[in-house]
């Protein structure tokens, strides 16, 4: 019997020692969610968000690149010079950072796996690709370099053409300076708790995809 209450009470106490050892993230799980939506936004997040995840400056340019390249597919018509492009994708995440919403918020789950409540707008990615066909700046820019190659001019000449990379970054980019989102939607976000290279704990979303989905406005 006195066998049996000391197993009883040794168990209480380890469990009781597990619990109270538990560690948890120093950054709240929301601000976590909040710099992921961020970076698959903008390809960026605020400094004051980058404690809260567990990304390189590699991580952060890779999401970048990702989204760049929907830009460079959708121009992939127009002899652009590589500084033009990188210009106008600049204007893109740019545009994109200044009208962003995200609201996050911590809902239910366990101290372990928190769930947090995601609010925000999404990226049109149809406006994006489009590059409208009727804008009037970008069906002149089309027009001018549809001239020169019946000219015989290449698309190298025109990509060193300071003219046209002008005229291109001008139509292209104010285009740019249009990009709509989509309405705020929602989406709950569980979160589980990961170890970085340094050893420190963060919160990370269990699907980090998912969130990419919902702000590319694929979900």
């Amino acid at each position: 019997m006195l066998m049996k209450i000391f197993s009883t009470a040794l168990l209480a106490a380890t469990l009781l020692l597990t619990a109270c050892g538990q560690k948890l993230p120093e950054v709240d799980a929301d601000k976590a969610v909040t710099a992921y939506a961020q970076l698959y936004t903008c390809g960026a997040i605020d400094d004051e968000l980058r404690p809260a995840v567990n990304l390189s400056d590699a991580d952060i340019a890779q999401a970048r690149a990702q989204l760049v390249k929907v830009l460079t597919d959708a121009v992939e018509k127009y002899p652009l010079a590589d500084e033009t492009i990188d210009a106008i994708a600049k204007k893109l995440l740019d545009r994109l950072h200044s009208i962003m919403d995200i609201k996050t918020a911590l809902k239910d789950g366990t101290d372990e796996h928190p769930t947090v409540e995601l609010v925000a707008t999404s990226i049109n990615l149809d406006f994006v690709k489009s590059f409208a066909a009727e804008d009037d700046d970008v069906v002149a820019l089309k027009s001018r370099i549809d001239e020169l190659h019946a000219q015989g001019v290449t698309d190298n000449e025109l990509k060193a053409d300071n003219e046209i990379q002008k005229l291109a970054l001008d139509a292209i980019g104010n285009f740019v300076g249009e990009i709509f989102l989509n309405e705020a939607a929602t989406i709950l976000v569980p979160c589980k708790i990961v170890t970085g290279a340094d050893g420190k704990l963060y919160w990370q979303p269990e699907d980090v995809q998912a969130i990419a989905r919902f702000i590319s406005g694929q979900q």
